[in-house]
């Protein structure tokens, strides 16, 4: 399960070459197994082209940056098994290719068989571990891509990286964190820990131990202001978790919703979790943190060296919406608009942030923004003009929950093009338009989930510092203007 080669490689605007490669790694060792594999066939054995040649052969056949028809690509009779390539008419198989953040990361696998025309790619077990070496390089990387170079920083972290993941071609910890760990601190030295740690976390954790729980929760929610168009939402929410612990105990904790509010639906839990709780049960009794009986879920789990998400969940039957809107717009160059908004009472009425977002697409820049009422609210364009930002602050009205915006938007008469960059919704011409609420909470959740102190347990047991969080952001708001057409799907009937 080895990689003979790997090349880091950007596709550029110019035709000629038309890409840099960043870097470029070659096995030798993994290069000459897979010759002998060919046995008394070493004719078929095809070595690794020159750079150049890798990188030409990628950027055509594997980029999907390029808009261009290329009939040996993108001809509907090529049977196609991406992110597995075939370059150099076929002869260099099976090339691993994945592109992000304007980088296309390639390697080629080793097959060792000798006859490999035949074998399928679920029975060459090199090809997963390519993409999974890939995607780590890739995470290494980030996604800030633009400046890099030959001789950037990065490329040699990257060096350094592959010494230490996969020094002979061959993966053997494809952990980020771990290695970046290792690549540090190096490997842990002198006698061995008093409790035994797994192969897959070599790196002993050296300082205070803690272990960090944060409860995240984002709503997602359309409102059309029509009858005959049911307002939608859901909330998906995640416990996130980073144990930075000695050695590596197992972690017991209970996940509790009072019963007064909806179920959590569509849980999943990580492979890390041992034992779980099936259906939630009844909390009570002593030593519970909350008097009022809870519906909880108990969990176990191996803690992990990297900040990972232990389980999530989502909430599709919602009683009530954070925050209730009522938008209208008409006009053609110059627009009247209303937005009334009301804080929901259950909701917490203190936000970290609260504004919202009125986009408006092909009409042009906004020129200006007046009779605006009330006076006191805060009104602000976007860079490029397309847009007006309303910040509220942190407060609803304590006494009526509610606030309203009134204003005339004008536009040029003549529309210009739309400058490179600005990126328009196609949908929202003429009266199609939303106003679109960004929000976050800090300890709320709308879901009334909580994590009981009292039921974390360390397995052995040990000292260790404890630090929960939780919050509430909005994810996709929208409230659409009830003058135009919305974007919208309807459920299939229910059987009766």
């Amino acid at each position: 399960m080895s990689v003979r080669g790997l090349w880091v490689i950007r596709r550029t605007k110019s035709d000629t070459p038309g890409y840099d490669i960043l870097f470029s790694r070659r096995f030798p060792t993994v290069e000459r197994r897979g010759k002998f594999a060919k046995g008394s066939n070493p004719d078929k054995f095809f070595p690794l082209p020159d750079d150049a040649v890798v990188a030409a052969e990628v950027v055509k056949k594997c980029s999907v940056a390029d808009e261009q028809f290329i009939e040996e690509r993108d001809d509907c009779a090529i049977h196609n098994q991406k992110p597995i390539y075939n370059l150099c008419s076929g002869k260099l198989w099976p090339v691993v290719c994945i592109e992000q953040n304007n980088l296309i990361f390639c390697a080629v696998a080793l097959v060792e068989s000798a006859v490999e025309d035949k074998l399928d790619v679920l029975e060459i077990p090199s090809i997963p571990v390519a993409l999974s070496l890939l995607e780590g390089i890739a995470e290494l990387i980030g996604t800030n891509t633009e400046a890099i170079s030959q001789s950037h920083y990065k490329m040699m972290e990257l060096y350094q990286y592959l010494c230490v993941v996969a020094p002979f071609g061959s993966l053997l910890d494809n952990s980020v964190s771990n290695t970046k760990l290792l690549m540090v601190n190096g490997y842990p030295q002198g006698p061995m820990p008093r409790q035994k740690v797994p192969a897959w976390r070599p790196v002993v954790h050296k300082g205070v131990s803690r272990l960090i729980l944060h409860i995240r929760e984002e709503v997602n929610t359309m409102q059309y202001d029509n009858p005959n168009i049911p307002d939608d939402g859901e909330v998906f929410g995640s416990v996130i978790c980073k144990a930075e612990l000695d050695g590596c105990p197992d972690v017991q904790l209970t996940l509790a919703v009072p019963p007064g509010c909806p179920p959590l639906d569509n849980f999943v839990i990580h492979s890390c979790v041992t034992s779980a709780d099936t259906n939630p049960i009844m909390m009570q009794g002593p030593g519970i943190a909350t008097a009022t009986p809870m519906l909880s879920r108990k969990l176990r789990f191996s803690t992990l060296p990297e900040q990972f998400t232990l389980c999530s969940y989502t909430i599709s039957d919602l009683t009530f919406l954070p925050i209730r809107g009522f938008y209208q717009m008409k006009g053609d160059s110059s627009l009247k608009l209303l937005l009334q908004l009301k804080l929901d009472q259950n909701v917490k009425n203190s936000f970290e942030k609260c504004e919202v977002h009125l986009p408006f697409y092909h009409r042009g820049p906004i020129e200006r923004v007046d009779n605006i009422s009330p006076a006191s609210v805060q009104l602000s364009l976007s860079q490029d003009k397309y847009k007006i930002i309303w910040n509220i602050g942190q407060k609803f009205p304590t006494k009526s929950l509610e606030l309203f915006l009134q204003a005339t938007v004008h536009f040029p008469e003549v529309i210009p093009p739309v400058p490179e960059g600005v990126v328009v919704d196609p949908f929202c011409v003429g009266l199609n338009s939303y106003a679109e609420v960004h929000f976050k909470l800090s300890d709320y959740m709308f879901s009334g989930c909580s994590i009981d102190q009292k039921s974390i347990s360390l397995f052995p047991q040990a000292k260790y510092k404890l630090q929960m969080s939780r919050e509430c952001q909005s994810r996709v708001y929208k409230i659409w203007n009830s003058h135009g057409d919305v974007e919208c799907t309807f459920p299939p009937p229910k059987k009766a």
